[in-house]
């Protein structure tokens, strides 16, 4: 199983850095508009190319930056299912020690928080619905890692051994693990590789970006397009 999911998730990587980057000049869906610096010359010429290929290389970077927390979903929550075995729930163990046994739950137990759920949903809405899970995700991400009543001491349904379980993973706050985690990855990683490729290969210097921007604000987006792109989707 972690060898299939393993595959799985390179086959996605494939797919973020390969079909999503189709301009020539995407390195690996990063959102590269070209290897040198471009002037303003070379904009007002080729607009329309330079525009394209920074699009698609937004959409490539987006595919790229959710490969991380797909993967991390997949090789580390996995790893951390809980398993109904003789009415008994165990939790977390590895994937080596559960094969012998069903994984997780049933549909008709979902009142339990489960995270193969979430694994299904990332597959589900990964490629068609990526664009838009880039600002939206954490509401469902807080709405399918919120637990259910089985957690909550004052229910009728409370559950101690699932609560338990949920609590050694995420805390008694909850999502604390996941949230940080991919978050700060998809915050700090990727945006840094974004503007750190930008003034490396587009802009001479960070000084003349600074420069850009503080004399003639309006007059530097326009003719620098892909720098208003990065400061409204990276920063």
């Amino acid at each position: 199983m972690k060898r299939t999911l393993i595959i799985l998730a390179l086959l996605i990587l494939f797919a973020s850095t390969t079909v999503f980057a189709q301009s020539a000049y995407n390195f690996f869906g990063l959102g590269l508009v070209g290897f040198s610096t471009i002037n303003a010359a070379a904009l007002e010429e080729n607009q329309g190319a330079f525009f394209d290929n920074a699009l698609w290389g937004i959409n490539g970077r987006i595919k790229l930056s959710k490969t991380f927390g797909f993967a991390f979903d997949l090789l580390y929550l996995g790893t951390m299912y809980y398993y109904d075995f003789d009415g008994t729930w165990y939790g977390p163990t590895s994937w080596y020690n559960t094969v012998e046994y069903a994984s997780g739950v049933s549909q008709e137990d979902w009142r339990y928080y489960h995270d193969e759920f979430l694994l299904t949903l990332n597959i589900g809405l990964y490629l068609p619905l990526s664009f838009l899970q880039l600002y939206f995700e954490m509401g469902p991400l807080i709405f399918f890692t919120t637990p259910s009543d089985a957690q909550d001491q004052n229910s009728s349904e409370y559950d101690p051994s699932f609560a338990d379980y949920y609590n050694s993973i995420y805390g008694d706050g909850g999502l604390k693990m996941g949230l940080d985690f991919k978050l700060g990855l998809d915050i700090f990683i990727t945006r840094s590789i974004s503007l750190g490729m930008y003034f490396c290969f587009i802009e001479p210097t960070i000084a003349d970006f600074v420069k850009g921007i503080t004399s003639d604000f309006s007059g530097y987006i326009r003719e620098n397009g892909y720098v208003g792109l990065n400061l409204m989707f990276w920063l």
